[in-house]
C-alpha cells in the first residue's frame, strides 16, 4: 500500500513537471514540433500509468466497502423475515376453547355425568326405551337427568355419513367448549357429529323437536334395571352449531383432536345486542423451541394460533380446562387485546440459534471488511 502511495506521488510530480515545462515552452514560443510531440507523449505516458494505479487503489478499498454493504443487507432482510414455519409448545389454563379442525376426529373417552342435553340434532335413537325421533328442520333436542348418564362416544365428521373424502373436499369444522358453573358447554358446526349415550339407574329423559307443533313428543322417568344406549346424530348444515351441555361428575380427557387454528376467547354479549370477544386465559406459557424463548402468559392475554401440523393437543376438563398443544405453525399472536404481538421467530433469530457458528463468521467477514475498506480510504 505504501509503495504504491509513494510511487503515486512521484508519477504526480513528474506530471506537475512536465505540464509546468509545457506551458513555459509554450509561452516562450520556443517549442519545436519534435520536441512538442516527445514532452506530449511522455506526458500522457506519465498520465495513463498514473490513472491504472489510480483505479487499482479505487478497486482495493471498494470491494471489502462492497461486501459489508452485501453483508448488512442480508443480515437486514434475515431479521426482517419471519419463518414460514416453527414449533411451539403452549401450556395454560383457560376456561373457553375454539379449535378449527381439518381431520375427522373420535372421542372414546367416557364422562361420567349427572346431567347431559343437547340441542339441534336431527335424529334421537333409544330402542330399549322405545324412542326414535326425527326432525326434518334439526330441532330435534334432549335432556337426560335425574341419574347417572355416559357419554361414551363423540365422533366428528368432516364429511355427510355415508361420502368418501375423494368424493367431496373436506371443509374444516368448528369446535367449541366453555366452561361455565361446572357445566361444560359443547358447540360443534361444519360437521356432522355422532353421539352415543349410556342411561343408568334413574333417569328422567326428556326429548322432543322444537320445530313441531306441540314442543316436546317425548318424556319418560324410570329406575332402569340394565343400561340403556342411546344415539343423537346431527349433519354439518350451516352456522347453527349442535349444543350438548355435561354436568360432569369426574374430570375427563380429550387427545388427539387435529386443528387447523386455535384460539382462547369467548363471545360476550354486550349491550344494544353487541357482541365482544374476551380472553378466557387465566395463566399460562408459550415455549418456541428453535429459538429457545419462552413467553408468560398473563390473565385475559389474547392468543390466536395458526397451525401447521398438530403434533398433540390434549385437554384435561375439571374446574378449569388445562390446555397442553405442541406442533408446528405459521402464527401466534400473543398479547393483552389490542396489543397482539406476533411471535414467529425471524430467519436471523433462527439462524442465531441453530447455527451459531455461521453467525460468528459472518459477524468477522463484516468487520474485517468495513474495517479494511476504511483502512484503504484513510491510506489513499
Amino acid at each position: 500500500m505504501n509503495s504504491l502511495k509513494s510511487l503515486r506521488d512521484i508519477l504526480k510530480k513528474l506530471l506537475e513537471a512536465e505540464a509546468a515545462r509545457l506551458r513555459e515552452d509554450l509561452s516562450k514560443k520556443r517549442a519545436q514540433p519534435e520536441s512538442l510531440d516527445e514532452d506530449l507523449g511522455r506526458f500522457e505516458k506519465y498520465w495513463k500509468t498514473y490513472k491504472a494505479l489510480q483505479e487499482e487503489t479505487s478497486r482495493k478499498w471498494l470491494w471489502p466497502v462492497v461486501l459489508a454493504v452485501i453483508c448488512l443487507v442480508i443480515a437486514t432482510l434475515l431479521a426482517a423475515i419471519s419463518r414460514g414455519k416453527f414449533f411451539v409448545t403452549v401450556d395454560l389454563e383457560t376456561d373457553a376453547l375454539v379449535a378449527v379442525v381439518e381431520k375427522n376426529w373420535r372421542f372414546d373417552g367416557k364422562i361420567q355425568a349427572s346431567r347431559i342435553s343437547a340441542y339441534n340434532l336431527d335424529r334421537i335413537e333409544a330402542p330399549g326405551l322405545m324412542l326414535y325421533l326425527e326432525s326434518p328442520h334439526r330441532g330435534a333436542f334432549l335432556d337426560a337427568s335425574g341419574g347417572h348418564v355416559t357419554l361414551e362416544d363423540l365422533e366428528l365428521r368432516l364429511l355427510p355419513a355415508g361420502l368418501s373424502s375423494s368424493t367431496l373436499p373436506v371443509r374444516p369444522g368448528r369446535f367449541e367448549i366453555q366452561l361455565e358453573s361446572g357445566q361444560a358447554h359443547i358447540f360443534v358446526s361444519h360437521c356432522s357429529v355422532l353421539g352415543r349415550l349410556r342411561l343408568d339407574q334413574a333417569m328422567q329423559l326428556q326429548a322432543g323437536d322444537s320445530g313441531a307443533t306441540g314442543g316436546a313428543s317425548f318424556q319418560k322417568k324410570k329406575v332402569l334395571v340394565f343400561p340403556e344406549p342411546l344415539e343423537l346424530w346431527s349433519a354439518a348444515r350451516g352456522e347453527i352449531p349442535v349444543q350438548i351441555l355435561i354436568s360432569p361428575s369426574a374430570t375427563w380427557n380429550m387427545h388427539d383432536l387435529k386443528v387447523r387454528r386455535l384460539h382462547f376467547s369467548r363471545e360476550r354479549l354486550r349491550e344494544a345486542g353487541a357482541i365482544s370477544f374476551e380472553s378466557a386465559i387465566s395463566k399460562g406459557a408459550i415455549y418456541l423451541r428453535e429459538i429457545k424463548k419462552s413467553i408468560e402468559l398473563r390473565l385475559r392475554d389474547q392468543i390466536s394460533i395458526a397451525v401447521v401440523e398438530t403434533e398433540s393437543l390434549d385437554v384435561e376438563m375439571g374446574k378449569t380446562m388445562k390446555i397442553h398443544f405442541s406442533g408446528w405453525v405459521k402464527s401466534v399472536l400473543a398479547g393483552p387485546h389490542g396489543f397482539e404481538d406476533e411471535l414467529a421467530p425471524s430467519w436471523l433469530e433462527y439462524i442465531y440459534h441453530q447455527e451459531p457458528w455461521a453467525i460468528f463468521w459472518a459477524a468477522i467477514v463484516f468487520l474485517w471488511s468495513l474495517g479494511w475498506g476504511i483502512k484503504m480510504v484513510l491510506g489513499r
